[in-house]
């Protein structure tokens, strides 16, 4: 495991304060260590769909202005339902 700088330590704590929140009540964001994750309830799949991707969008610029890029092999989108087939 390679050392890591005080810079880095310092960008990281700088990351988790300046990451944007999300402007509706029905979204929500949570982080622990190095891992964030948001969600969106809404009364179907393709509200919260909506919800979550105008959260990505502006969430896009801000990684932009910190050189950040979101891992696809550890990114994913579920759908959560108490409504039965």
């Amino acid at each position: 495991m390679a050392p890591i700088s005080i810079q880095e330590m310092e960008d990281a704590i700088f990351y988790c304060h300046d990451i944007p929140r999300p402007k509706d009540k029905t979204t929500q964001l949570v982080q622990f260590a190095n891992d964030t994750a948001a969600w969106a309830t809404a009364i179907n799949p393709t509200r919260a769909k909506t919800l979550l991707q105008h959260y990505t969008i502006s969430l896009e610029g801000w990684m932009k202005h910190w050189r950040l890029r979101p891992n696809p092999n550890k990114s994913s989108f579920l759908i959560f339902t108490d409504k039965r087939p």
